[in-house]
């Protein structure tokens, strides 16, 4: 539980004076306030991203650069060693990105072999982010090929042990459909740094009422055992809250808790097929990961690179913060490596940035052009970027 926590923090790279400091946080405002407070000094966020694994992310950095590190973490960097870290921060979220695709691809060729389509279609992923991993299985000599007729479908090598298929899916379309209910039914919201997911209609769905999960015996255990977790390491999260309302009402469960939910919600024959394939994991993971990129110009012509799950909001809270309209505007579909798109493309940029994200005398346009060549460069989900606001 400590690490599903620790993989929704944000690491951050702060500058103060002629120092620097590497480090994660839950709540980067929070942590900002605090720091400015207690220090003389003017402190600027030079990196702020939530990165699975952030904090092995931070220890391999600070491990490198050890021989730079001042006191207590912070270190003494020029602008040449700052660039330098956050490539390898991105080259490493990146290398940690396709680990776990990796695993997931080897997880269900352990039980059936799959051609490429079918494993796109298992993992909502597309056909070139799965080929890539299977050039890399294959390479490592995990996996093979094997021809049937004009398809090729892959395999785990026999060295390999295949979990035994205890579970056989006697109707495939009917465990697809399964499959689409619990994906169309998941509705995610952000608050903070936390994912929540509403669990009102999934409840609604499968004949249940959600207070009755909460009077469940098992449920107070596990969440009486997550917030003393919480509590010994200083974070306060709300790990369920019920909201009135037309559009957002109904009760939001913690995404640590989703897998206990669906546990009591769904039947245990679908239960037990959903943990076999690992389908649970990459609905959630995909709920939670995939975020737009976003270029917005504002009629002062300054401009803005950002990534978010609901840039509609986003654009009027901007809007609203800064007084000034946003009079074009660029989105990309939901993506599942965004972060490393928009931290690539401000790094690209790095030269016409004056603040965070902010960018001036560069052409908007330029920079939508980069964009698609990011797109095309890391095998996205997608390479159709959707039109301008006008």
């Amino acid at each position: 539980m400590k690490n599903i926590v620790r993989n929704q923090e944000k690491l951050y790279i702060i500058k103060t004076s002629n120092f620097y400091k590497i480090g994660t946080t839950n709540n980067i405002d929070l942590f900002l306030e605090n720091i400015d407070s207690h220090s003389p000094y003017k402190t600027d966020l030079i990196f702020s991203e939530t990165i699975q694994n952030s904090l092995e992310i931070e220890n391999k950095i600070l491990k490198r650069y050890e021989t730079k590190i001042f006191k207590n973490r912070w270190l003494k960097l020029n602008k040449k060693d700052i660039n330098l870290i956050i490539s390898e921060i991105i080259e490493l979220a990146n290398i940690e990105y396709f680990k776990k695709r990796e695993k997931q691809i080897l997880n269900l060729l352990k039980i059936e072999n799959f051609s490429t389509k079918q494993l796109s279609q298992k993992l909502s992923l597309s056909k070139t982010t799965i080929l890539k991993s299977l050039k890399q299985l294959l390479k490592l000599g995990k996996i093979s090929k094997i021809r049937k007729g004009k398809n090729i479908f892959y395999s785990v090598k026999s060295n390999l042990q295949k979990t035994p298929n205890l579970l056989p899916v006697r109707n495939k379309n009917l465990f697809q459909k399964e499959i689409f209910q619990i994906t169309s039914l998941l509705k995610v919201a952000r608050k903070d740094e936390n994912i929540y997911f509403k669990i009102t209609e999934i409840s609604k769905n499968y004949n249940k009422e959600t207070k009755e999960f909460f009077k469940l015996q098992d449920t107070k255990k596990y969440i009486s055992y997550i917030q003393s977790l919480l509590f010994k390491q200083n974070i306060q999260i709300d790990l369920f809250y019920t909201k009135q309302g037309k559009y957002g009402g109904g009760t939001w469960l913690h995404f640590s808790l989703m897998k206990l939910f669906l546990r009591w919600i769904l039947p245990t024959e679908s239960y037990a097929k959903f943990e076999l394939f690992g389908v649970l994991e990459t609905i959630i993971d995909n709920s939670i990961n995939k975020k737009s990129v976003y270029i917005i110009q504002t009629e002062d012509n300054r401009i803005k690179i950002g990534i978010s799950a609901n840039t509609k909001r986003r654009f009027t809270s901007i809007e609203n913060g800064t007084g000034l309209k946003i009079i074009k505007s660029v989105v990309t579909e939901k993506l599942d490596n965004s972060y490393i798109i928009e931290q690539t493309l401000l790094q690209y940029f790095q030269e016409f940035r004056t603040k965070g994200e902010w960018l001036q005398n560069i052409e908007f346009n330029n920079i939508v052009v980069q964009l698609q060549k990011q797109i095309n460069n890391y095998e996205t989900l997608t390479k159709k970027i959707l039109g301008n606001k006008k």
